[in-house]
This record gives C-alpha cells, sequence and structure tokens, in this order.
C-alpha cells in the first residue's frame, strides 16, 4: 500500500519530509533572510531541517548550518559537527570555520592545528602549495556516508575557483593567529600568501601597509606580480578600480598641494574623492611629509564620514599630537574609552593625551595597556620610545625603537628615531648607520637629509671640542 498521504478528494500528496526542489529553496532563501537580520539561531534552526533532507550529505546546507552555529556563539557544536566528519582535513572551507571557532574562542593553539590540519587536494595550483610543504600531517578521518552537491557549478570544488578564496582565508586567520603571538615574520609571511592565493583579500594588504610591515621590495613585487592579477576588464590597457586602489596603498605619490601625481588615477576629480580609505591614504602621505594640518583636515573629514573609524585612528591621533590639540585628543580619548575600551587605538589615544601633557608616568602605563592587547603595533612602541627619549633615558628608548623596527621594515621612523638618540649620546659611527638605512626606505623625505645636516653639525662641533680639551689637558 502506498505510504503517500491522500488529499480530501482521494488524490495523492507528496510527504511532507519529501518536499519538492521549489519547496526547498523558498525556505533557505527565508534561512538568508534571517540571517540578514542577525538571527542566527532560528537561520541554523531552519537549516538543520534543510540539511536533514540530505542526510547531512549535502555539503553546502551543512557549512550553512555550521556557519550559523558559529554565528550563533554555539562554538562547541559547530567544531563537534566538522570534526566529527573529518572535514576539515579534506575541505577548506571546513578547515577555515573550523579554525575562526577555535580562534573566536580564544583557543590559538586548537585554532592553528585545525587550518594546518588541512591537506590540499591535488588539484590545487602547485604554485599555491609552498606555504604548505612544513605542515604538520595528522591522520586523516574518514567521512560518512558520500558527499551531495546540489550545483556542481556552485559548489566548493576546486574547479570553481572558491578554493583559492577559502584558501586565502585560511591564511589570513593564521595571521591573525601569528599576530596574536607576537610571531610577526609569520605573520607577514602568512598575509603575504593570502594575498598571492586571491589578490582581493584587502584585509592582508591593509595590515601590511598601514603596519609598514613589508620592504620596498615586497612592494614592488606585490605591484608587479599581484595588481596586474585584480583587472575586471579585458584591455590590458586599461586601468581597473581595484589596481587603483591598491596602487594607491602601496605607492602614494603626491605634489606640495596634496593632489595624486599618476595621471591615469587622479582620484580627487572622481567618485573617490570624499571616499575614506582614499583620504587615509593621503593623510599617511601627508604626515610622512610632516604637513600635519592638511593630514588632519583629511582624517577630521574621514572622522565626520565614519566616526570613530579604526583604520584611520593612528594617523589622526599622531596629527592631533604633532599639532598639540590637546583638548580634541582628550574628547576623542574620552570617547574611545567608552565606546571601545578592548581596543588597542582606545588606549594609544589615551596615552598621547597624557604624553602631551607631559605625564610621563601616565602615558607608560596605557602604552603598556595598549601593548597588553597587541604587540605589534608600530605606532605604539615609538611613542613608547618618545616618553623615554624626552626624560633621556637612551638605552629604554633605544630598545622600544629597536622593538619598533622589528614590526615596522618597511618604515623610515624608527630607524630616524633611533639615529637620533645615537646623535644625543655622541655615537656617530651607529647614527650614520641608521640615518643611511631610513635613507634606504626615504631617499626622497627631506627630514632624514635635515637630521643627517645635523648630525655632521654636531658632529664637527663635537669634534672641535675634544682637540680643544686634549690641547688643555697636554699642557
Amino acid at each position: 500500500m502506498d505510504s503517500g498521504l491522500l488529499s480530501e478528494d482521494g488524490s495523492a500528496m507528496g510527504r511532507w519530509d519529501q518536499p519538492d526542489h521549489v519547496a526547498v529553496e523558498k525556505l533557505r532563501w527565508k534561512v538568508k533572510m534571517l540571517a540578514k537580520t542577525g538571527r542566527y539561531g532560528a537561520a541554523e534552526f531552519w537549516m538543520d531541517k534543510i540539511a536533514c533532507l540530505s542526510d547531512y550529505r549535502d555539503l553546502n546546507d551543512f557549512f550553512d548550518m555550521c556557519e550559523y552555529l558559529l554565528l550563533d556563539g554555539q562554538h562547541a557544536a559547530c567544531q563537534s559537527l566538522i570534526e566529527s566528519r573529518g572535514l576539515h582535513k579534506t575541505k577548506p572551507e571546513f578547515a577555515y570555520l573550523l579554525g575562526r571557532s577555535h580562534f573566536a574562542n580564544g583557543e590559538l593553539d586548537d585554532a592553528l592545528k585545525a587550518l594546518t590540519g588541512y591537506v590540499p587536494s591535488s588539484q590545487t595550483t602547485q604554485t599555491h602549495l609552498s606555504d604548505y610543504t612544513a605542515l604538520e600531517e595528522d591522520d586523516q578521518m574518514s567521512i560518512d556516508g558520500d558527499v551531495m552537491m546540489r550545483n556542481p557549478g556552485e559548489s566548493f570544488s576546486v574547479s570553481t575557483g572558491h578554493d583559492d578564496i577559502y584558501l586565502s582565508a585560511i591564511q589570513v586567520l593564521r595571521g591573525k593567529i601569528y599576530d596574536r603571538l607576537d610571531n610577526q615574520q609569520m605573520a607577514c609571511a602568512a598575509y603575504l600568501q593570502a594575498l598571492d592565493l586571491d589578490p582581493f583579500s584587502s584585509d592582508a594588504l591593509d595590515y601590511l601597509t598601514s603596519r609598514h610591515a613589508i620592504q620596498t621590495n615586497e612592494r614592488k613585487r606585490l605591484m608587479d606580480e599581484v595588481v596586474p592579477r585584480m583587472k575586471l576588464g579585458d584591455d590590458p590597457g586599461e586601468h581597473s578600480l581595484p589596481e587603483a586602489i591598491y596602487l594607491s596603498k602601496l605607492q602614494p605619490d603626491y605634489n606640495l598641494r596634496g593632489e595624486d601625481k599618476v595621471a591615469w588615477r587622479k582620484w580627487e576629480h572622481s567618485a573617490f574623492a570624499l571616499n575614506p580609505d582614499f583620504l587615509l591614504t593621503k593623510a599617511e602621505f601627508l604626515l610622512g611629509r610632516r604637513d600635519y594640518s592638511a593630514a588632519l583636515q583629511c582624517t577630521n573629514h574621514i572622522m565626520k564620514l565614519k566616526p570613530f573609524y579604526r583604520n584611520a585612528l593612528p594617523a589622526h591621533i599622531s596629527a592631533l599630537v604633532h599639532l598639540d590639540r590637546r583638548s580634541q585628543l582628550f574628547d576623542l580619548s574620552h570617547r574611545l574609552t567608552l565606546l571601545y575600551p578592548g581596543e588597542v587605538e582606545t588606549w594609544y589615544a589615551t596615552a598621547a593625551y597624557y604624553f602631551i601633557c607631559g605625564g610621563t608616568d601616565m602615558t607608560r602605563r596605557y602604552l603598556a595597556k595598549a601593548i597588553a592587547m597587541d604587540k605589534s603595533c608600530g605606532y605604539v612602541w615609538l611613542l613608547y620610545g618618545h616618553s623615554f627619549s624626552r626624560e633621556r633615558e637612551h638605552e629604554q628608548a633605544l630598545a622600544a625603537y629597536f622593538h619598533a623596527v622589528d614590526v615596522m621594515k618597511g618604515s623610515s621612523f624608527p630607524y630616524l628615531y633611533i639615529a637620533r638618540e645615537y646623535v644625543r649620546t655622541n655615537n656617530f659611527g651607529l647614527a650614520e648607520k641608521f640615518y643611511g638605512e631610513a635613507r634606504d626606505l626615504a631617499r626622497d623625505d627631506p627630514i632624514v637629509l635635515y637630521e643627517v645636516g645635523v648630525m655632521q653639525i654636531k658632529k664637527s662641533e663635537y669634534v672641535h671640542q675634544f682637540k680643544l680639551n686634549l690641547v688643555y689637558c697636554l699642557h
């Protein structure tokens, strides 16, 4: 006898647990809308029912269900579902999701283990495997049941290119983990690998450029090899939007009026004239040229468009310090303390306020708090060094500046301040060495040339005074 149901007129009806494709797609759309409104618990509830229809063999549905568990804060459930099937060892999207779950829980070692436990398929492009050669090889767990995909063209298979996106996401997450573990070298390597895998990983580029973590040769490699892969059109001579954005971050070039010198870009006369990220690039360039007033105009405009925009706060705070805007900096630090007490920029702003007010002890107290949150913020180490330099505590100042060198390999500022400290202690040999390092990184920077001139004057005066003292002692 047919187990199906009969309608009132006696016609056959479909079973409630075997809905047709249209009904399932309508339910999927409803789940997406629940997730869009931040109701992840409800989205997970219904996605679980959809996944159950295929006995949890449709990896698209299974992935969405696990992700909603993660977003709903149910980390243990998310981790158990992925690990029980061993999907994190064969599917990059599940390795990334498992790593995200552990990272959100603060389980850094477990997150790193989840990411390095993934073994790429032999179909993966060989150029993308260099970072995996030294990974741990764990025993691969078997997957219960066969795997089903709704549409091969929409699946996570290698042929669709989705793997590169998730492999890049894995590298970005590894970079964040190594950054938390105070291993900047591995963090930078992971972020660079993320850009090689997916040039649109702007979060990786932002870390490398905003923290001056890469040197000139690496910037050039990114411009020559990564940026050209971002073209959106077929014309090889046509510059695309992603190219303009990335090149403005990798190689900003402005005239003395603060106008873009790149003829084809000229973003001030484009739809991006008031875009916060373009304005930030310009502000950082102006700070490097010591045009603090113009830089502050840019960052003030950014703060109006995006209040307390995290990426722009370091530049904004630096401009306020150099212009001695105490009241504005006090107001900023106070509001940040109320709104974002867990962010390193909050305590950097607070320390900066006490620095310009002369409160050395309070400056170092809040800088220590910022360093405890993020040891890779070079601008925090620079201010820490300034607090010692102002008190003529040269050894402590040099220690802070050298730490800034470790995390700001592409910036001339740490080398400049180290050389300045050596000039103050009349160690001109080492001063010349570090001024040379600064000039290699910023050959056209007039401030570096000015400091070298000051050193030469002081050096000649020191030698002259030494000769006078020697003559006096001999007589």
